[in-house]
């Protein structure tokens, strides 16, 4: 920008500015921005202006007091708070005392609650030997120890299976259309036929499939399952919960009264000096020794064969003296 008569404008002179206090070097008279000299021009000014203005001493607690370093603490109360008793003092919170505290009260809990392992005697009729292409059709449960004593005793339930992929010799080894009068007809999902007085509803009558599953979900939660060849039996049922939106949660030690009656005769043939029996076993043979012989009748229902697993169960547990076995239920 030029001035009015053609030139540059005077050099504007910044009053009291730095650059023109004593000491700092440059030029007499010019004025210098302490940004454009050197670090140590513009150190030695700041010493200066410190120098020449007086130290301000701050009065003990006042606005320019350096405060102590640390924690500070708070000044106690004259006297206790109105909300707290007189006299208690404060519980300081141990995250470990606090752990001991609550373990100590879940031992006390489990102490305190009977333990009580569920049996359940469990067989079941099927449309053939492969859970991926075969049906569920009969249900026998019974059930023993059940945290709901109202669970306790014989379930007996019918579905109506899809016959399409059925092995023809399956259903005439369960008796299928014999004995599967009351799931025939095509609106009737499942029947149940029996199940313990003290269940809520009727003893007899129609159910949808999905009820069947969730019922059958909680008669089997943490169970034991006990069984001729329970494995074939825990595949089928597994599969079938899960397509009905359930989840098996029995324990995995499934209870299989062949291998059981076999492992109690093999030991009792060689305590009384008999020859012991060799395989494969045949389990009816094998409970006839034992005193528990089957039905021919029953044999090949579903409520029949688990009433006769039972049967093997509690003969060979109470001849070891593992358990006090009750009264059968009928």
């Amino acid at each position: 920008m030029r001035h009015h008569d053609g030139g540059h404008p005077p050099p504007r002179a910044l009053p009291a500015h730095p650059s023109r206090l004593p000491g700092l070097r440059g030029p007499v008279g010019v004025s210098r921005d302490p940004r454009r000299v050197g670090r140590r021009a513009a150190a030695r000014a700041v010493r200066t202006i410190a120098a020449a203005t007086p130290a301000r001493v701050a009065a003990p607690g006042g606005p320019g007091a350096r405060r102590p370093r640390g924690r500070r603490r708070r000044p106690a109360p004259a006297c206790p708070p109105t909300s707290a008793p007189v006299g208690r003092r404060r519980r300081t919170r141990n995250p470990r005392r606090r752990h001991d505290a609550v373990r100590h009260l879940a031992t006390e809990q489990r102490s305190s609650t009977e333990v009580t392992t569920t049996i359940v005697a469990l067989d079941l009729e099927t449309t053939g030997l492969d859970p991926e292409r075969h049906h569920i059709w009969e249900i026998g449960a019974i059930v023993r120890g059940h945290r709901d004593p109202t669970f306790d005793g014989e379930w007996h339930y019918m579905l109506r299976p899809n016959l399409s992929d059925a092995e023809p010799k399956a259903l005439q080894i369960s008796r299928y259309y014999e004995r599967a009068s009351s799931v025939q007809d095509r609106t009737t999902q499942a029947f149940v036929h029996r199940k313990p007085a003290e269940v809520p509803g009727g003893l007899f009558g129609e159910l949808s499939r999905p009820a069947v599953a969730l019922r059958m979900a909680e008669l089997l939660d943490g169970a034991h399952l006990v069984g001729v060849n329970p494995q074939f039996d825990a595949a089928f049922l597994s599969r079938f919960l899960r397509a009905h939106w359930q989840a098996p949660t029995w324990n995995y030690h499934l209870v299989d009264v062949g291998a059981l009656a076999f492992g109690y005769a093999a030991a009792l043939c060689q305590a009384l000096d008999r020859p012991v029996p060799t395989l494969p076993w045949r389990l009816d043979d094998l409970a006839a020794q034992l005193g528990v012989p089957s039905d021919p009748a029953s044999r090949h229902t579903a409520l029949g064969d688990a009433r006769w697993a039972l049967a093997i169960y509690d003969k060979v547990m109470a001849a070891s003296g593992a358990q006090d076995v009750p009264e059968p239920v009928v």
